[in-house]
């Protein structure tokens, strides 16, 4: 009787220590990363709206002059397909919620789309919008959210460029927003603006005689991803040296063949959304834009046929005619090519080069616009240069 009396008080003494040490350790995954306690969570509604299309006031150029035309929006560039939803404690900035997914059947439900949020504690509430990836932030294990678990880490995080993004094609823009400081309570509304992650790019060719034909316009070195906070970093002011892409970043391009023109509701513009590319201003010497042109600066192509013979025409967009090669997120940039055809003068563009010999070019600099309507280019000059 005595050895079992021994034999309990050792199992108990057994027990006692292991819940004491199960005490002592927080609950880990596989990384020894904790575990997201997330608790009961409670029942809000989401209210998002999208920012409208803007051009940021920056440094004074010689074509700074306002623009009467603004910029109008169509309702696809201000469509949401699905969000990923982030709630972080205001305080420490560290994850509330493991991120979660939904997806947006009826843009109606934008003004009124139930989430579930962690109650009672300040917190931000941030929306990642259009990624098309379910299992982006959240795969359903405990160490997939790890690389989200702070706000910074969100900000850095990057997404695959979508193809194509072209007017005529089904536009799903990805867009970032945050919320203002919110306790929440069970049916709170919480308010999120976001803002586009890419650029507008119109682009419009004008051909000058009859015998010209319009082949494609084609837009090169659009980066493979985009990051969700600017690489700019705050997003403050215009960056004014090249901000350099992650090691691996690739470069794409997309062509508006003049067939598909033709299918535009606005049959004049060819129209582009591409990610950021913040490629700075540089020293230019009083030659053409395309002279000194960063090797990654985003490129429009024209390719274009005069009486039977094609021609080739390049133009780099940006924040002015000279030397600015930034396209920065949320913006629209205005480009009008007109195409003479005449020969006899060599004048230098501000922009563009003819990559034929014997062809030539007329381009129109743009001027700024700082009304929030983008970059306009319908007040110009018209130059020609010949190769």
């Amino acid at each position: 009787m005595k050895h079992y009396f021994l034999l309990f008080i050792l199992l108990l003494v057994i027990i006692t220590i292991e819940g004491c040490t199960e005490e002592l350790h927080p609950e880990t995954n596989g990384t020894n990363s904790p575990v997201l306690n997330e608790g009961e969570l409670t029942k809000a509604v989401l209210d998002l709206s999208v920012n409208t299309f803007a051009v940021e006031a920056q440094a004074e150029t010689r074509a700074s002059i306002p623009s009467n035309i603004p910029e109008n929006e169509t309702s696809e560039e201000k469509e949401v397909h699905n969000i990923w939803v982030f709630q972080y404690d205001a305080v420490t900035k560290e994850l509330l919620i493991k991120p979660r997914y939904y997806t947006i059947t009826d843009q109606i439900m934008l003004q009124d789309l139930p989430v579930y949020l962690k109650a009672g504690i300040p917190s931000f509430v941030y929306v990642v919008t259009n990624t098309g990836y379910d299992n982006w932030a959240n795969d359903d294990t405990d160490t997939s959210w790890q690389k989200f678990k702070n706000v910074e880490q969100l900000k850095k995080q990057t997404l695959p460029t979508a193809f194509p993004l072209r007017s005529i094609d089904k536009v799903s823009i990805p867009m970032v927003g945050a919320s203002e400081e919110v306790e929440v309570t069970t049916g709170v509304t919480v308010t999120v603006p976001v803002t586009r992650m890419y650029a507008k790019l119109k682009v419009k060719v004008e051909m000058l005689k009859a015998e010209m034909k319009l082949n494609n316009v084609n837009v090169r070195q659009i980066p493979n991803i985009c990051r969700i906070e600017t690489f700019a970093g705050d997003g403050n002011g215009e960056p004014m040296n090249a901000v350099p892409f992650p090691d691996g970043t690739t470069f794409s391009s997309i062509a508006f063949a003049a067939s598909d023109l033709e299918k535009s509701e606005d049959k004049e513009w060819a129209v582009f959304y591409v990610p950021e590319n913040l490629q700075g201003e540089i020293e230019n010497q009083g030659g053409n834009k395309s002279d000194a042109a960063p090797t990654n600066a985003l490129v429009v192509d024209v390719t274009a046929e005069i009486g039977g013979e094609k021609y080739l025409y390049a133009a780099y967009p940006g924040g002015n005619s000279l030397n600015n090669f930034n396209i920065q997120r949320n913006q629209v940039y205005r480009m009008t090519l007109t195409i003479t055809g005449e020969k006899g003068q060599n004048n230098p563009s501000s922009n563009c080069f003819v990559v034929k010999p014997n062809g030539f070019l007329s381009f129109e600099p743009y001027y700024r616009v700082e009304t929030g309507g983008g970059y306009n280019f319908a007040d110009y000059l018209s130059l020609m240069t010949r190769i």
